[in-house]
């Protein structure tokens, strides 16, 4: 099955949304730094491919949380602890997925 332009355009910007972490990883280290046990760390890239903000939040009810900062963009979430290696992982398979 060939995907629709809408599926492909939406590859290619989570491609540009992943660079936008990578952009920004040193933000993101810092916050899973200071984060603890039963915490994620939320990193929010917007439609507009701008990095909306990075969030300590605890674990429970995040998913209620997340859906009043999702602007249609994408959603990151990352554990305490992970340093910037974690992050550039993730950041390569996001990108690796979306290119399949």
């Amino acid at each position: 099955m060939v995907p629709g332009r809408e599926a492909i355009i939406r590859a290619e910007r989570t491609g540009e949304a992943s660079e936008v972490l990578r952009a920004n990883s040193w933000s993101i280290a810092g916050a899973c730094a200071d984060a603890m046990v039963g915490e994620l760390v939320v990193a929010v890239v917007g439609r507009d491919l701008v990095l909306r903000g990075v969030w300590t939040m605890a674990r429970e009810g995040l998913p209620g949380r997340v859906e009043g900062i999702d602007d249609g963009g994408w959603v990151v979430t990352f554990s305490p602890g992970e340093g910037a290696a974690a992050i550039e992982a993730r950041r390569l398979e996001i990108a690796r997925l979306a290119s399949m």
